[in-house]
C-alpha cells in the first residue's frame, strides 16, 4: 500500500492515507478532522506502508499506535506523537540507533535479591512496632528537615 499526503481545504489538517490499490485512489477525500474536503499534497514523495525510507534515519512514515519506548507514552496516533516530540524540543530516533544507542548505555547493577525478603520482613516488623522512617536527608545543608520545624 502507498501511503498519500492529504491536506484539508476548510480546517488544514494534514494527515496521510494508504489506499489498498491505485484502483481505490481518489484525489479528493473527506477530512478526518472537520469532515472537509481535503485534497492530495506533494510533501515528499509517497512511501510504502511500513517499509522505511533511507532519508528518514530509519523512522517508518508509518504509525502503530501503542507504547512508545523513546518517550515512555502511549499514542493512539501519529500527529499525537508529533505534537508530544515538537513541544518538549525532543528528536525522534530510528529504531537502529535507538538499540545502539541502549546497548552504549552502562548496565546497571543488579539488585541483591537475596536479602531483599529479610529487608522486607524487618520492615514490616519496624512499621508494625510504630518505629517511624528514618529523616529524609536533603544534599542541601540550607533546606530544614521536618525536625528542625518540628522543634522551632
Amino acid at each position: 500500500m502507498i501511503l498519500h499526503d492529504f491536506r484539508c481545504a476548510k480546517c488544514g489538517f494534514t494527515f496521510e492515507v494508504a489506499f489498498p490499490s491505485s484502483l481505490d485512489f481518489k484525489r479528493e477525500i473527506p477530512c478526518r478532522n472537520c469532515e472537509g474536503v481535503a485534497v492530495q499534497i506533494w510533501l515528499r514523495a509517497p512511501g510504502l506502508a511500513g517499509v522505511e525510507e533511507p532519508g528518514t534515519r530509519g523512522i517508518s512514515r508509518s504509525f502503530q499506535p501503542g507504547y512508545d519506548v523513546q518517550s515512555g507514552r502511549h499514542f493512539n496516533t501519529r500527529a499525537d506523537r508529533d505534537r508530544y516530540v515538537k513541544e518538549r524540543g525532543l528528536v525522534l530516533m530510528g529504531p537502529q540507533e535507538w538499540d545502539r544507542t541502549r546497548k552504549a548505555m552502562p548496565e546497571r547493577p543488579e539488585p541483591d535479591h537475596a536479602t531483599l525478603p529479610e529487608a522486607m520482613e524487618k520492615s514490616w516488623q519496624e512499621m508494625k512496632a510504630g518505629k517511624k522512617a528514618p529523616p529524609v536527608q536533603h544534599l542541601d545543608p540550607n533546606i530544614p528537615t521536618m525536625e528542625a520545624k518540628d522543634d522551632a
